[in-house]
């Protein structure tokens, strides 16, 4: 049953291909594959040099990164699936470049994202304090003390290769 339903996508998008060939023709058909594929892939650039820049952003001002890292899932999705050749999957691929579709779509993703029985913290499940029980709550600290041992250890450690002799 999971594959029929996996076939679907498939099917739908080599209709979509064969409707829009007989409404507009083969070679406008083609060009607005190749345009899609050019989008997408301007999509994904754009994302990685945004995506960082925001992240960043967020982190420094002590906030979650919940939404920076939606949006670039999103914006990740839509660029693939712009690069996919089908006019389904571009019409998918619009739905996630527009907030409000994202908005609908966020309880989703975090629901897959958090494990059942695993807490999201009062922001989310990337910040925030949280206990086990998903009530919030302090973060332990453990505070201590480290030494060095590396250079201890190359002294007590055996030689492997016998010291070169100069000649």
């Amino acid at each position: 049953m999971a594959r029929l339903f996996a076939l679907v996508p498939v099917i739908l998008e080599v209709a979509s291909l064969l409707i829009a060939g007989q409404v507009i023709g083969p070679l406008a058909t083609f060009g607005a594959v190749v345009a899609g594929a050019i989008i997408g892939g301007a999509i994904l650039v754009r994302l990685g040099r945004a995506f960082f820049a925001d992240l960043d952003r967020t982190l420094k001002s002590g906030q979650a990164p919940e939404g920076p890292v939606l949006r670039a899932i999103c914006l990740l999705a839509a660029g693939l699936l712009f690069i996919c050749p089908g006019f389904f999957s571009d019409i998918l691929a619009v739905l996630l470049l527009v907030p409000s579709a994202r908005a609908l779509l966020a309880p989703m993703v975090w629901r897959r994202m958090v494990r059942p029985g695993q807490s999201a913290g009062p922001r989310g499940p990337f910040g925030g304090s949280h206990s086990r029980d998903g009530r919030g709550g302090s973060t332990t600290i453990l505070d201590g003390d480290y030494k060095d041992v590396t250079d201890e250890q190359k002294k007590d450690a055996p030689e492997i290769l016998p010291p070169r002799r100069e000649e």
